[in-house]
């Protein structure tokens, strides 16, 4: 995995990211396993939306 550095905070951050907006809709264990799954493999940024139904 390559990262970048937040030039502001000199945070590292991973190229790649993972966006999961609809995760959560395979259960919540294969959701933390994906998450984990993800973060072990060097991903740092995860994009979520969760979406409140009305």
């Amino acid at each position: 995995m390559r990262y970048r550095e937040n030039k502001r905070t000199r945070d590292k951050v991973s190229e790649i990211g993972f966006g999961s907006a609809y995760i959560f809709e395979a259960g919540t264990s294969a959701a933390v396993e994906t998450l984990r799954h993800a973060y072990e493999g060097g991903i740092m940024y995860n994009d979520s939306f969760f979406m409140e139904e009305v």
